[in-house]
């Protein structure tokens, strides 16, 4: 039976431990804030979500997205960069670096429920300047636009990049 003891005990430490790491990788950040990824033995890059703004369906037809099936939500347009913080690109394990795929992205409405990532054959810049880039370099990020979707009318209040981070929406 004492045995059991110093078991049972160093299981309860661990989830502890466990439970407060994972606690601390769920805090969200604010819209501009940056999270930092290690992408190698001396190379860190930096994701961010720069901006986040509510679009219409005629806004991704101008993108070329057929939007017709797409009557009743509203899309929500999250702009995110990432680049270079500490290395070179040289210096990258590119099986580090984090994918900004649609797939990876979900969002949170206000009030609950979720909103769900836009899914399309091709590219469209949904930037709100239209810079978005295809890669990075030493010294430029890449910028990329996923769109997420809502029942028409909610208000987002949260975007998450699967295995990054979370990032707080502040709406008008």
């Amino acid at each position: 039976m004492k045995r059991t003891r110093p078991a049972a005990l160093a299981a309860a430490v661990g989830l502890l431990l466990l439970a407060a790491c994972s606690a601390e990788g769920t805090d969200a950040v604010a819209v501009g804030e940056s999270i930092d990824v290690g992408a190698g033995d001396s190379a860190t890059l930096a994701v961010t979500v720069t901006d986040v703004r509510s679009g219409t369906t005629v806004e991704l037809g101008e993108m070329g997205v057929d939007a017709s099936s797409l009557a009743g939500r509203t899309p929500w347009f999250v702009t995110v960069t990432m680049g270079l913080t500490e290395g070179t690109l040289d210096d990258v394990d590119r099986a580090l670096v984090p994918s900004l795929a649609p797939d990876g992205w979900s969002g949170r409405v206000s009030g609950g429920g979720d909103a769900e990532p836009l899914r399309v054959i091709g590219d469209f810049d949904c930037t709100a300047d239209g810079s978005a880039t295809a890669g990075f370099s030493d010294t430029e990020p890449l910028v990329d636009c996923v769109a997420l979707l809502t029942a028409a009318g909610a208000e987002l209040s949260s975007v998450t990049l699967a295995d990054i981070g979370t990032w707080d929406v502040a709406t008008d």
